[in-house]
Order: structure tokens, then C-alpha cells, then sequence
């Protein structure tokens, strides 16, 4: 496995496609020389793990490579023999399958001051939001002139979205990978999705590794690196137990070098790391479009990454939905609800931080919906307005959209453990060594309030302070 690495300069998704196009140059070099591609396979991590400080030009240095994963390290009884504590998060193709693996559990699962203050999207596996984030000070969002709301008004979001989505097939609707309130609010629209006729679920984080997810009925680590955060996992329970198919994607490593002759021929890009991106969007999309050749009738809801769903170039960069309408000739509905939500506050749009909301809203005019982009191009069909975060008890009021969630403390003096420690909460029949927990929260000290959020039930918990583990039960009931 070829793993590429940055440092933290810039947004999240730029860093994860830099990385994914530096270990792809390694990977072509490689294949270019001789080797039997079969063997290879390159994956991008982004910022998401650091050797070095991202706050020296030495530090950001050393986190800006590429290194090599050998699939004959593994060793079942000790886990990932290689340098890095953590193991890769996806497994070495045709190393074993996945239900054969055992690994050091809860790898993903990182103490706070371990991660990069900056490494949003890995805080929020551990229950760290917004209020806990480092925020650059000079990376300001793109906005699109004095975008006005004036005589629009906020309606529900998720009548309204279902409403548009009856007579659709295919619908698209994005996050932020740093932002699990977006899966939250997915999933309060999946049962309604499903009664619609919609039966796909297609994921652009889950790999094509875990061939026993429907039949598991929940996510484990390896399923997909967003998905060990823990509203992901619950939106994908949902949406097993509801009865939905859970489909990966994105581009295989074996498609991606047609996928770019393909383009090049097309747009005639030269520009290597623009049409490596091109190619990669091309064949996300080629691989929805393949789900409906084989099942012309079926209602698809995909869970993209933000960008990814546009309707308009970006530049050079062509996103999946323009591939997907061309491809198909279908007109998807896209729905965005990455751009007007919670970010670092000089990343928020100004319209946003304006015009507040009490619940997830769009704002209409008339028959007219407001959409905030370009004055030339319309990028999405609707815009979502999320609620600002309040916190009980240190956890944001959003878990509780879905669910009866009841909150729980935990005494970590009761069993004897040291701080700071990670408390992490498992639906009793499923294994705790690879399942993706029900909830995590992180405690740095007895005085911190912050409490596990769980349906009423019976729960394996495990406790891990950077000492020693230990794994209790636990029952969540309303007082």
C-alpha cells in the first residue's frame, strides 16, 4: 500500500485529494517501472496523521510524504508491525478478509492532545466539535457577492426535501467530513427516503473491503475512515435496519488509469494533478450510473463528499454531478448542507452567521429557493441552513434529532481509571474489537460534565486511558 501525507496547510479537502494525487505519482512511477499493479494500491490520508509538529517549517516538512504499507507485516497475534502506532485504515488488498483480521482495536480513537488541534475531522471521532477547535485565522471561505435574503422566508428543511425527492430517482446530498451534524440529519430523512421507494445507499467514504456490512447489520473500523466517526456509524445502522443496500462508490484503484485516458481524451487536460481528480469524479460517477444500467428502476440516495455533488464546473476541477448528468443523462437533485453550517467563524458564509435558524431550514421565495453560488451557475438544486450548535452538558443538542437519546455519566473514579481517558459505548451485540462505537466522548479530568448520549438499553463500554484498558457494562434507562 502506497499512503500519501501533508501538512496542515489548507482545507480538509484539499489536503486528502494532495495527498491521494502524491501517493498516485508514486504508484504510476511504480507501475511504470515493471511492477504487476495487482500487487499495488494507494490510498491519500490527508492531514490526519502527523509525524512531526505542524507548527515548524521542520515539522510541516517531515508530514509532507509518502510511505509504504508491505502486506507481510501483519502478524495476527501482535497486530500492525510497522513504525506507526496506528494501523492503516484500510486493510492491505489480499491480505485477508476483513472478518479474518485481528487488529489492535479502536486504532482511529486518539487521545485529543495526540491529534493536531487543527485535524477537525479526527477530533470529531472522539466527540470534539466545533467549540474545542483550533481555527486558522487567514483561510477565509469563498463567498459570492452581497447574497441577500430579503424577503425569503426559513421553512422545513426536511418536509421540503422529501417532498422534492418523490418523484426523483436519484438524489444527491453532501457533508462536511469534519461535521457530523450532517449525518444526523440524514438520517432523520432515511426512513422517509425508504418509504418513498429509494432501496440504494451509496457511500463515498466506504471501501469495497467489507463485503459482510448488510449481513453484519453495523459498521466496523475498516468499513470506511469517516465512518469510525460515531454519527456515521449510527446513520449506517439506520439505513441497514431499515432494509437499505449499502453500495460503496468510489473510483477502484484499477479504473482510475482509464478513467484518466478517458478524460484526457475528452476535456484534453494536461495538467496532471487536475485530471487525476477529473478521472477520479468520473469514475464515481460512472459507478452510480453502472448501479442504474443494472437496475434501471431503482431509486439511489448518495452521501457524497461536499463538492463532489455540484452541477457546475469549479474551475478546472469537474465534479461527479456534471460527470453523473452527462453519463446518465438523469438530472439528479442535489441537496448542499456543507456550505451554510457551523465552521470556523471567519469559514462561515456572512448570509449565515445573519440569518440564524432554531432547525434545519431552507429559505424560500415564492416558488423560488435560495441557493448561494455563482451569479452564472446555480451549483445545487437546494441549500440546507443548520441550526448554530447548543451544548448540554458539553455535547451539542443536535444528537438528539434522532433517537430518544438519554445522557449518561460516567464516574471513571468508580473503576479506578486515570485521565485523560476515552470512553466509548457499544450495542451489546456487536464486537467491541471492530465495530464502530454507538458513541465516544473523551475526559481530560474529574470535573469535566460531559456525558455519553445512548438509547435506553444495555451497552458494553470500554474505558482507555493511555495506561491500560478495561471493558464494563453499561445500562442506559430514563430516570
Amino acid at each position: 500500500e502506497i499512503h500519501g501525507h501533508t501538512d496542515d496547510t489548507g482545507d480538509v479537502i484539499h489536503n486528502k485529494e494532495l495527498s491521494e494525487n502524491r501517493a498516485a505519482a508514486v504508484y504510476e512511477y511504480l507501475v511504470e517501472s515493471g511492477l504487476d499493479p495487482a500487487r499495488l494500491s494507494y490510498k491519500g490520508f490527508g492531514k490526519d496523521r502527523p509525524i512531526g509538529s505542524n507548527k515548524t517549517e521542520e515539522g510541516r516538512q517531515k508530514n509532507r510524504r509518502v510511505e509504504f504499507y508491505i502486506a507481510g507485516t501483519f502478524k495476527e497475534d501482535e497486530g500492525w508491525a510497522t513504525d506507526d502506532k496506528s494501523p492503516p485504515n484500510n486493510s492491505p488488498t489480499g491480505l485477508k478478509k476483513l472478518s479474518d483480521l485481528r487488529k489492535k482495536p479502536k486504532a482511529q480513537l486518539k487521545f485529543s492532545d495526540e491529534i493536531e488541534p487543527t485535524n477537525h475531522v479526527q477530533l470529531s471521532f472522539i466527540g470534539k466539535n466545533v467549540k474545542d477547535w483550533e481555527c486558522p485565522e487567514d483561510v477565509p471561505r469563498k463567498t459570492y457577492g452581497k447574497s441577500s435574503l430579503e424577503g425569503y422566508k426559513p421553512v422545513n428543511a426536511a418536509k421540503y426535501i422529501i417532498e422534492q425527492s418523490k418523484e426523483e430517482q436519484v438524489v444527491f446530498i453532501n457533508e462536511h467530513g469534519s461535521n457530523p451534524q450532517h449525518r444526523v440529519f440524514v438520517t432523520t430523512l432515511l426512513k422517509q427516503f425508504y418509504d418513498s421507494g429509494f432501496r440504494y445507499l451509496a457511500l463515498e467514504d466506504m471501501g469495497y473491503e467489507d463485503q459482510e456490512l448488510q449481513d453484519r447489520g453495523y459498521p466496523i473500523q475498516e468499513t470506511g475512515f469517516l465512518m469510525n466517526e460515531p454519527r456515521y456509524g449510527e446513520m449506517v445502522r439506520h439505513a441497514l435496519a431499515l432494509g437499505f443496500e449499502i453500495i460503496p462508490y468510489d473510483a477502484k484503484q484499477e479504473e482510475l488509469a482509464k478513467a484518466t485516458q478517458i478524460v484526457k481524451v475528452q476535456t484534453g487536460e494536461q495538467n496532471e494533478a487536475v485530471l487525476k481528480k477529473n478521472a477520479r469524479s468520473w469514475s464515481q460517477a460512472m459507478n452510480i450510473n453502472r448501479l442504474l444500467t443494472r437496475d434501471p428502476e431503482a431509486q439511489v440516495l448518495v452521501f457524497a463528499n461536499w463538492e463532489a455533488i455540484r452541477e457546475a464546473k469549479s474551475g478546472d476541477i469537474i465534479p461527479m454531478g456534471v460527470w453523473f448528468r452527462q453519463l446518465s443523462k438523469r438530472n439528479p437533485l442535489t441537496i448542499d448542507q456543507a456550505t451554510m453550517s457551523e465552521y470556523c467563524t471567519n469559514q462561515q458564509p456572512a448570509i449565515y452567521k445573519k440569518r440564524k435558524v432554531q432547525k434545519p431550514s431552507v429559505f424560500t421565495l415564492y416558488k423560488k429557493i435560495f441557493v448561494q453560488g455563482p451569479a452564472d451557475s446555480k451549483p445545487y438544486d437546494i441549500q440546507v441552513f443548520h441550526p448554530h450548535t447548543r451544548y448540554v452538558r458539553e455535547r451539542p443538542d443536535w444528537l438528539k434529532w434522532w433517537g430518544d437519546k438519554i445522557p449518561v455519566r460516567v464516574n471513571l473514579d468508580k473503576y479506578q481509571m486515570d485521565y485523560p481517558c476515552i470512553i466509548m459505548a457499544y450495542n451489546k451485540d456487536e464486537d467491541i474489537d471492530t465495530a464502530v462505537p454507538v458513541d465516544v466522548i473523551e475526559k481530560k479530568d474529574n470535573d469535566s460534565k460531559v456525558v455519553l448520549m445512548l438509547e435506553a438499553g444495555d451497552y458494553n463500554m470500554v474505558l482507555k486511558s493511555k495506561t491500560e484498558s478495561k471493558k464494563v457494562k453499561l445500562t442506559a434507562s430514563p430516570q
